[in-house]
């Protein structure tokens, strides 16, 4: 085969080819993958856009939303700040006021106790410095111990609560009171029948008759007379 000869075979191959690309070509052209790709991605792009363009304005409409609420939970705690500390204020007050009266009642109530306590056991202080006991806490202390009886006599009535003095007497001594009771049972007056009325069983004797109590008659006189008898027994 000549020079001539290839060269014109070459350029049939070469034909060949080319004819057969351009057959094939617009085959593959009508599909248009890229471009059908290019299309889809851009209606994607579209898409996220508008929702993110959506979810943009959701959140600030909840964001809105969010402020608002805050504001009328500040509001709303300020007030009832201003209402708890006002009552706080009051409760504060109220408070005070009542401690202020419960120690007053405390106060009161143990000056009373203790002007009974020293009531009695003072009450034969002036017999007993007559005695020679002496104003000294060693004299005090020395009290003497002894049994009390106590009888009462009062027509168709019962003893409810007789009191038994403290013996703080020195010696032994019997002594009568007369009482006068209301149909009530208490003892509305008492004096001394029996003894001496300035002595230590004296004075103990008118306190206790006097503390006594009888049960209650409607129609018992309104000043009914009895006598209560103490024997003090020194020990």
């Amino acid at each position: 085969m000549g020079g001539t000869q290839k060269a014109v075979l070459i350029t049939l191959v070469l034909h060949v080819v080319v004819l057969g690309a351009m057959v094939v070509w617009p085959v593959r052209e009508g599909l248009l993958p890229s471009e059908i790709f290019a299309e889809v991605a851009m209606v994607e792009a579209d898409d996220d856009a508008m929702q993110r363009q959506s979810f943009e304005e959701q959140l600030q409409e909840k964001m809105a939303q969010r402020v608002a609420n805050l504001r009328a939970d500040a509001q709303a705690e300020s007030s009832s700040e201003a209402r708890s500390t006002a009552s706080g204020l009051d409760e504060a007050q109220l408070e005070a006021q009542v401690e202020a009266e419960l120690r007053a009642m405390e106060e009161a109530e143990f000056e009373r106790l203790a002007a009974e306590d020293k009531e009695f056991d003072t009450a034969g202080e002036a017999a007993m410095e007559r005695q020679e006991v002496g104003e000294t806490f060693e004299a005090w202390d020395a009290q003497y111990d002894g049994l009390v009886t106590v009888r009462y006599s009062l027509k168709n009535r019962t003893g409810r609560d007789l009191d038994v003095p403290g013996y703080t007497c020195e010696g032994a001594a019997q002594v009568e009171v007369a009482i006068e009771v209301s149909p009530t049972g208490q003892v509305v007056e008492a004096s001394l029948v029996k003894g001496d009325a300035e002595s230590c069983f004296g004075q103990a004797a008118l306190k206790s008759a006097q503390r006594a109590r009888f049960n209650a008659d409607a129609q018992a006189p309104r000043r009914q007379a009895g006598r209560l008898t103490y024997v003090f027994v020194a020990q």
